[in-house]
């Protein structure tokens, strides 16, 4: 599931972020200029280099995505987490790490009492 939403959020950064603003130049210097998609595209800086370097990107994203799909990153622990929670993200890490070591001395405690 993560792998698809990294995916999915990737395709439409790339929509938004280059898709729209070459389509809309394109569509101005077709407008404006009658210029060829071709010509456009090179202007534009767009131009497909040699063969092997192309080879050596689409080799090399896909080396990254199985290694992301085999060993997917770590998620972050519940200790973590209560660390990081938006409401209480500007608050200084200090008094949050003493509040989960005090919360976790209780809860040791808690337990050590029950056992004897």
């Amino acid at each position: 599931m993560l792998l698809a939403n990294a995916a999915l959020s990737a395709l439409v950064n790339l929509l938004v972020f280059a898709g729209l603003p070459f389509f809309s130049y394109l569509a101005y210097q077709k407008w404006r200029h009658q210029r060829t998609f071709g010509e456009i595209s090179r202007r534009a800086g767009l131009q497909l280099g040699a063969g092997r370097y192309v080879a050596y990107s689409v080799v090399f994203a896909l080396v990254e995505v199985a290694i992301l799909a085999i060993w997917p990153p770590a998620l972050p622990c519940a200790a973590c987490l209560a660390l990081c929670r938006d409401s209480q993200i500007r608050r200084p890490i200090r008094f949050k790490l003493r509040q989960v070591e005090r919360s976790c001395r209780r809860t040791s405690a808690r337990y050590a009492v029950r056992e004897l």
